[in-house]
């Protein structure tokens, strides 16, 4: 099936019109368990190209870090081979301490290249499961693409919290010193840690009213402050059953990572015991190189799991914000059935497939 001659939408004349599909999530308000599925099933549907988009921000991450390191150690060579001629021969090498002030610099540039790279794949990696539930087809190119811009506008979000934690701290702070200066009992002490305490709350409460902001930059495309403002109104009167449900899914994906870690630990543990019977200096370096491949594994195994677990969570994010949203009836669910795609697809009340149609009731989710 075609679109016929002059009618518009996002396919052009003549091109072929996708086959009817069927929404991703379940039809209703979802339960943890059907938050937890959809989220499996979204990965399955995707899991190479989301396993790629993970691998993004390590391997940029290693590319900088690599350059950053190759740069000191050549610096430190240099510096070294300068000092058998004392420091002060060393401390004129300009050109070496150079090379080692560049390296460290970009070792923290790599660091926050990395992370913001972090960020925009997360961003991708939400895009991928909405279009999943949309049924459109995106390629790792394609996410790339249309999250243009994010770390940019995640930067400028980045540093108007940093600015804002400044501001906070430095306010608490001033008011911890004169509560000690002005009264050394034990009620300044229980003052100090109260606040701690309201502190603690209030970054867990902010934490998971702003949940949604990565879903909020990615697939709406909101500025810093429309971001913080969109999570927050997705939120609304949800508090308890989204830290509730990200709660669930951490601990999950931190009983795999401990899983693994327990595993390798003990093996390591058993070597470490032999170790104490070591009786010469060449059986202790022995056994310390034969415990080189088992620290090898666990580093290794750690990074999968990280590797792996990333888009899960990105997605079960994702899946509990499309819920959220249609909860609060901020989306429109189309009706039950295949959606069909006809002439002009676009935003016709009433139109085939699109809600609602002549003489339809409310959405489930309203």
């Amino acid at each position: 099936m075609t679109n016929p001659p002059g009618q518009g939408g996002p396919y052009a004349q003549g091109m072929p019109v996708p086959p009817p599909t069927w929404p991703t999530l379940p039809r209703h308000p979802l339960n943890l368990g059907e938050v937890l599925s959809a989220s499996f099933r979204l990965y399955g549907r995707r899991f190479g190209q989301l396993v790629v988009i993970a691998l993004i921000p390590s391997l940029v991450g290693l590319v900088l870090v690599g350059a950053a390191a190759a740069a000191m150690v050549v610096a430190a060579v240099r510096l070294a081979g300068s000092f058998t001629y004392g420091p002060a021969a060393a401390l004129r090498d300009t050109s070496t301490l150079g090379l080692l002030v560049g390296g460290v610099l970009l070792l923290v540039v790599a660091g926050i290249v990395a992370g913001l790279v972090q960020i925009k794949c997360d961003g991708m990696i939400a895009l991928a499961g909405r279009d999943l539930e949309d049924g459109r087809p995106s390629t790792v190119g394609d996410l790339w693409r249309r999250t243009r811009g994010m770390a940019v506008r995640a930067l400028a979000l980045i540093l108007l919290l940093v600015l804002a934690m400044v501001v906070l701290s430095a306010t608490l702070g001033v008011l911890v010193v004169w509560l000690t200066n002005s009264d050394g009992s034990g009620a300044s002490v229980g003052t100090t840690v109260i606040l701690a305490i309201v502190i603690v709350l209030a970054a867990i409460y902010l934490q998971t009213r702003w949940a949604f902001v990565v879903q909020a930059l990615a697939i709406e495309g909101a500025g810093p402050l429309a971001a913080l403002g969109s999570s927050w109104r997705t939120t609304r009167g949800a508090f308890w059953r989204v830290f509730g449900y990200l709660l669930v899914a951490g601990l999950l994906v931190g009983a795999v990572g401990g899983a693994v870690s327990g595993v390798t630990n003990s093996l390591m543990t058993s070597r470490l015991a032999g170790m104490e019977a070591a009786d010469s200096l060449p059986q202790l370096i022995g056994q310390l190189t034969a415990m080189i491949p088992f620290f090898l594994v666990g580093l290794l195994g750690s990074q999968v799991v990280q590797l792996l677990s990333r888009p899960f969570t990105v997605l079960f994010t994702t899946v509990l914000y499309i819920d959220q949203r249609r909860r609060l009836g901020l989306e429109i669910l189309a009706p039950e059935g295949p959606q069909v795609w006809g002439p002009g697809y676009g935003n016709r009340p009433g139109a085939p497939g699109q809600w609602p149609a002549s003489g339809a009731g409310a959405p489930p989710f309203a």
